[in-house]
């Protein structure tokens, strides 16, 4: 995999893809989501774009998943389909406004434990496609 992403307008699609999962996920009701546990929570996300080029970022934060998933749906206006369950995956679509730009995704969540989680979306904006894979753990207690 490359190191670099597809550039569009001069912009990186990096932070329109991190928007973009932290508010969809988010903007989903309390009561369809798994419950995660509170703590230290490594994430690595790869991101793919269409021409090829891809990109791995790692980071830590101490919180719950979806109640940061929340806060960041509260700063973004997504409009996202009803969430479909099927066992231990979460199936939904959304639409955004990231950076004055529309974009479309369809993201798969699949639930390991209250500790274990991955999402797989894949994005249009632009006229650009994506792909990422965000592995998300809890390490520990804050």
């Amino acid at each position: 995999m490359g190191t670099s992403i597809q550039q569009h307008k001069g912009k990186s699609v990096k932070p329109v893809i991190a928007a973009l999962l932290a508010s969809v996920a988010g903007s989903v009701h309390a009561d369809d989501w798994p419950v995660f546990r509170y703590g230290m929570w490594n994430f690595v996300r790869t991101i793919e774009s269409s021409t090829g080029g891809g990109r791995s970022i790692a980071n830590k934060k101490c919180m719950n998943p979806i109640e940061d998933m929340k806060q960041q749906h509260a700063k973004a206006g997504c409009t996202v389909s009803p969430v479909a369950r099927s066992g231990k995956s979460y199936t939904f679509a959304a639409t955004c406004k990231v950076q004055g730009q529309s974009v479309e995704s369809k993201s798969t969540m699949t639930v390991e434990s209250d500790s274990a989680y991955k999402i797989r979306v894949e994005s249009k904006a632009g006229g650009q496609s994506t792909k990422e894979l965000l592995v998300a753990t809890r390490s520990g207690d804050c």
